[in-house]
């Protein structure tokens, strides 16, 4: 298995290591705990894409794990940080929705041999979905007094976080939508 694959499966391990802070009240400054192991795991996925890029070690299983993991972190602190009033519903299942629509979409390609690789709108979501989403446990870090003793609750930090992520869904239908554009053969009938 290759350094850049290792640095991947990090990732799948720290999710729910961070997810799981978040419930231990009991435990002194668990939320910027969490904050602290999102954040790390965030830079893994920088890590990764540099090293694989930078020696050649680019690889299927490796693009898969990554895709994979960034989805998971991302959508299961979204949905956490839903639950306690961070996102609105409506924007959490419209994430999930467009993650399962593009990933049916891709798989259905593959199965035609067309092979669609990543755009840059898709990297820029996933840069201000993690902006959001650090936003958004800094903003709990602060409510919870775990924040270097900044005990006010600063609401533009929560508002920040929502408008970051609902641009960050606004890239993504563009992003989905170019992708659809730019691949119409995917649709097209196969000629036996």
């Amino acid at each position: 298995m290759t350094l850049p694959n290792k640095i991947t499966l990090s990732r799948l391990v720290l999710t729910p290591i961070g997810l799981v802070f978040l419930f231990l009240n009991s435990v002194p400054y668990n939320i910027l705990i969490s904050t602290v192991i999102f954040a790390v795991a965030m830079f893994t996925d920088l890590a990764d894409g540099y090293i694989a890029r930078k020696y050649g070690q680019i690889t299927n299983v490796g693009k898969f794990i990554d895709s994979l993991a960034d989805k998971l972190i991302i959508l299961l602190y979204m949905i956490f940080l839903q639950s306690v009033g961070i996102y609105p519903m409506w924007l959490v299942l419209a994430f999930v929705g467009r993650e399962m629509v593009m990933d049916g979409w891709k798989s259905y390609a593959v199965s035609q041999k067309i092979f669609i690789s990543a755009r840059r709108s898709g990297k820029n979501k996933a840069l201000l979905q993690t902006i959001s989403l650090f936003l958004a446990l800094i903003y709990l870090s602060i409510g919870a007094d775990q924040f270097f003793g900044v005990s006010m609750r600063s609401e533009i930090v929560k508002e920040v976080a929502y408008y970051t992520m609902l641009a960050a869904f606004i890239l993504s239908v563009y992003g989905a939508y170019s992708l659809l554009k730019r691949n119409p053969q995917v649709f097209s009938e196969r000629k036996k």
